[in-house]
């Protein structure tokens, strides 16, 4: 296990001085994007976005830097168990205060594909309005080639609408339960004395026969 680290530490950092001094850069049809998007938002929720990646050619290494209103977004979490990375040279990292996510992650073997999991992000939604989750330009995929070559990569952000949270409806859903629960005991408590009715009256009937 260890062995396949230092390979790939070794393959990461040969990428990255490969790719500083011949800058190698191809325009292999590569897209990052988000998925999983709730379609009704509230103030106060939690919810997730699934960073997803596509790529018609092989790729070892992902160098990306996520950008996300801070004002409105806060980072819960970050689950990578079922990412197709498989090694993390920089481990995924959040700061809410600045409202960005760092990671670098790599898959020795190569990888090529589409719809694959990259990342699980777990937002609590802060503040109603608009809110954008982007990418910063220096996003970064090299391909399973040695050579360090870079790929522009298609980036695709995501908006979120975020709704108030709706006070009047809470308390109607809340006036509405209560009445259902009222009429509840108060069906309870008739039939309780229809019983001590029906009772009484055949106690009352079987003594007068006598």
């Amino acid at each position: 296990m260890m062995k396949n680290y230092q390979k790939f530490y070794i393959l990461a950092v040969i990428v990255f001085s490969v790719s500083f001094i011949f800058p190698i850069i191809t325009y292999a049809s590569t897209e990052i994007y988000f998925q999983n998007q709730p379609k009704q938002i509230i103030n106060g929720d939690t919810f997730s976005l699934d960073l997803k990646i596509y790529s018609d050619m092989s790729i070892n290494v992902i160098d990306g830097t996520i950008l996300f209103d801070k004002d409105k977004l806060e980072i819960k979490n970050i689950e990578k168990e079922n990412s197709i990375f498989s090694m993390w040279a920089k481990e995924p990292v959040f700061d809410n205060k600045l409202g960005f996510i760092s990671f670098v992650g790599g898959i020795p073997e190569g990888f090529k594909g589409n719809n694959s999991q990259v990342l699980k992000i777990n937002f609590v939604a802060k503040k109603s309005g608009e809110a954008t989750v982007l990418f910063q330009d220096i996003f970064k995929v090299f391909l399973n080639d040695g050579l360090g070559t870079q790929i522009n990569p298609s980036l695709r952000p995501v908006k979120i609408s975020i709704s108030q949270k709706d006070y009047l409806k809470n308390i109607s859903e809340y006036v509405f339960v209560m009445s259902q629960n009222y009429i509840y005991y108060i069906a309870l408590c008739i039939l309780f004395v229809l019983f001590i009715i029906i009772r009484v009256y055949l106690k009352y009937k079987n003594n007068y026969e006598k």
